[in-house]
């Protein structure tokens, strides 16, 4: 689920993107995209879900929206 947030973040510039800007900055978090997970990225799982924890409250609320 996590992967399929991230890309529709990343694809949808007119709706999510801004939302998604507008929810970090609320949340006093610096705007950053969330990693995706790549097959041949050995770490990139990792670094998924270590950006979801560290982003957890941006990532509720826009979920919630």
């Amino acid at each position: 689920k996590t992967c399929k947030l991230a890309f529709k973040i990343i694809h949808s510039t007119m709706i999510l993107l801004p939302t998604w800007h507008a929810t970090c900055k609320e949340t006093r978090k610096k705007v950053k995209q969330i990693p995706c997970d790549v097959l041949t990225h050995w770490n990139s799982t990792f670094n998924m879900i270590n950006f979801i924890l560290e982003y957890q409250e941006p990532v509720d609320a826009i979920t919630d929206k």
